[in-house]
């Protein structure tokens, strides 16, 4: 992480994560919205955003080794592993909803990932915000 010694690196990281937190939890709806006429999709949505959003906040408290980290980022994971067997699942009954399942699961699929990089890699990041502290 070559940025960590940057000033305003830390709140980069703050806005950016919270950012995207606040998009998938409180906007899930909207911003992972089903297919048109797809109500019964909804709670998925509403699920995979907060699943998604528990995730980026677990990231930015391991980047920032702030406590409540492995929490957060092991119950965001967890329920990523259990959101892509129910979206495998739904996508092998629901043809005609192909698309939509297609999406949230590459979705979950990214941010999953990202979220296990970082919990196997979090002994060896640099806390954003006190790197470029310590430096001075």
């Amino acid at each position: 992480m070559r940025f960590a010694g940057l000033p305003g690196a830390g709140v980069l990281v703050v806005l950016g994560f919270s950012t995207a937190a606040v998009v998938y939890f409180p906007l899930g709806w909207l911003s992972l919205g089903g297919p048109a006429g797809g109500r019964e999709l909804v709670p998925l949505s509403l699920i995979t955003g907060l699943v998604l959003s528990l995730l980026c906040v677990g990231m930015l408290f391991t980047i920032q080794h702030w406590p409540g980290a492995d929490f957060s980022l092991l119950m965001g994971l967890l329920g990523a592993v259990v959101l892509t067997v129910t979206i495998i699942t739904l996508h092998v009954r629901k043809q005609a909803t192909e698309a939509y399942l297609n999406g949230l699961r590459y979705r979950v699929l990214l941010i999953g990932l990202a979220g296990l990089l970082t919990y196997l890699l979090a002994d060896h990041l640099p806390a954003i915000g006190q790197a470029a502290a310590s430096a001075h």
